[in-house]
């Protein structure tokens, strides 16, 4: 493949090309379920090929199915050609890539418990197991358990002489009771109602969910939402935790740092040092969180990725670039959140793992301290759209009243979401309550693309919010 990429590199090279990168992505997704007592398993795989040129300030991308020779020189003709047209019609605004030192190097994710190296009769007993207690309670009508289990390598290699092979698992769970009385029906689902990987990493990486204990209580309350009351609308406090609180910061302050969305209207006109949220928010970027989804030793364009801090006492510290808008956000190099969802994508700025810092009071303190809220955890889709107007649509809700969770509550109520939001966040549980979950599929482009990623987060607690 080396070769094949070399050759690919000094083809554009002789087109014109002041820079080109080739990138193959194969993957391989095993998706394994019990619904109702009755297994079901499916594999998949897909490997990609692309060449992105830059000629004459401008890029161009072209992708296929195989990185053969004969493939490639066709991908690098085209992509080529695909530069030197969007230059003609640019007129100015030349793309002018931050400089990188080309690194050379092999990285592959922790996986202790390799879910490709068992019998899938391994999971098919476990998902059985949750499936049984799924369906235990009176009321639940059908149920599913199911992991899945992904494995991705990435290879980069570019004419500046980067050469980066990166290899990662992905694992997934998914708990979902549907309850059921005559023509009425609710579904409770954990952690997100998609069937999406949790985190990187083997299975180890899913005991910490408990799903025994969380098939129970999903069940439990998939039954009660029957006679639960709608969640009500008005202005009131609201808690935040959980997957909801994690795709809440990745939807709202993720995007709005994203710098390249700044450029094009789509997102805040934000300086550092502005205010974007409370005093009570520090957020940090953190591509190498353990379990992340988002966490590689490198992005898409070949810069190795670290933390950073974003916001700082609710002001903001830096902006999430690439090598194409670090100049733009007046730093000498890209921060390393250029990342694409396959071979055929162009690496963009997206939000890679967040870390919200938890805060000093205990989680059971911070329920005693509020006197009136709702408290959300589980949205009712992993979808995330694409902008940094997020609706909130919980699955369901507890109502919290006087320091205590009183009443289950079914999902009715939304909150329209914007950064803005953050600024009427006055608490954060403590450390005891913080833990990283799937922040849900994020959706970026024309046609929109989407990756994954996740954020640590405890609960945030947020006064006086509408509740549509």
């Amino acid at each position: 493949m080396r070769e094949a990429a070399a050759e690919a590199l000094d083809a554009a090279r002789a087109r014109g090309a002041s820079n080109a990168a080739v990138r193959i992505v194969e993957r391989t997704r095993l998706s394994i379920e019990v619904r109702d007592g009755r297994p079901r398993v499916s594999k998949e795989e897909t490997a990609g090929a692309s060449v992105r040129a830059l000629v004459d300030g401008a890029a161009g991308l072209a992708a296929g199915p195989r990185a053969t020779r004969e493939e490639l020189a066709e991908l690098v003709s085209r992509a080529c050609a695909a530069a030197k047209c969007v230059a003609r019609e640019a007129r100015g605004n030349p793309i002018d890539p931050a400089p990188a030192a080309p690194a050379a190097d092999r990285w592959q994710s922790a996986c202790a418990d390799d879910p490709f190296a068992s019998p899938v009769d391994r999971w098919i007993d476990v998902l059985r197991r949750l499936d049984a207690r799924l369906r235990a309670p009176a009321g639940v009508a059908t149920a599913r358990a199911s992991f899945v289990f992904v494995r991705e390598r990435s290879r980069l290699v570019t004419l500046e002489g980067a050469s980066i092979d990166q290899s990662r698992t992905l694992v997934g769970a998914r708990l979902a009771a549907v309850a059921a009385r005559g023509s009425d029906s609710v579904e409770r689902s954990f952690p997100l109602p998609s069937d999406e990987p949790t985190y990187t990493g083997g299975f180890e990486m899913l005991a910490g969910l408990r799903l025994e204990e969380e098939a129970d209580r999903v069940a439990i309350e998939a039954a009660a939402l029957l006679d639960a009351p709608p969640c009500p609308r008005g202005t009131k406090d609201l808690l935040v935790g959980g997957p909801q609180l994690a795709a809440l910061v990745h939807a709202t302050l993720g995007r709005a740092l994203e710098r390249d969305r700044a450029r094009d209207g789509s997102a805040p006109a934000l300086r550092v040092g502005d205010a974007i949220a409370s005093e009570a928010v520090d957020l940090a970027a953190d591509p190498t969180l353990a379990g992340g989804l988002a966490s590689t030793a490198y992005d898409d364009e070949g810069i190795p990725t670290a933390r950073f801090p974003l916001v700082r006492a609710g002001r903001v510290t830096a902006f999430l670039t690439s090598r194409e808008t670090a100049r733009s956000a007046g730093e000498p190099s890209s921060r390393g959140c250029a990342r694409a969802a396959d071979a055929g994508d162009p690496p963009s700025v997206r939000a890679p793992n967040l870390a919200l810092a938890p805060g000093a009071i205990e989680l059971v303190d911070l329920v005693a301290d509020t006197k009136d809220a709702i408290l959300v955890e589980t949205p009712s889709s992993a979808e995330l759209g694409s902008s940094t107007r997020y609706r909130v649509v919980p699955e369901c809700a507890w109502e919290v009243r006087d320091g205590r969770r009183v009443r289950l509550l079914r999902s009715g109520a939304w909150i329209d979401a914007t950064p803005e939001l953050w600024k009427r966040c006055d608490a954060l549980a403590s450390s005891g309550a913080w833990r990283v979950w799937p922040t849900g599929l994020d959706a970026k482009g024309s046609p929109p693309r989407e990756v994954l990623a996740s954020a640590g987060v405890s609960v945030a607690r947020f006064r006086g919010v509408e509740l549509r």
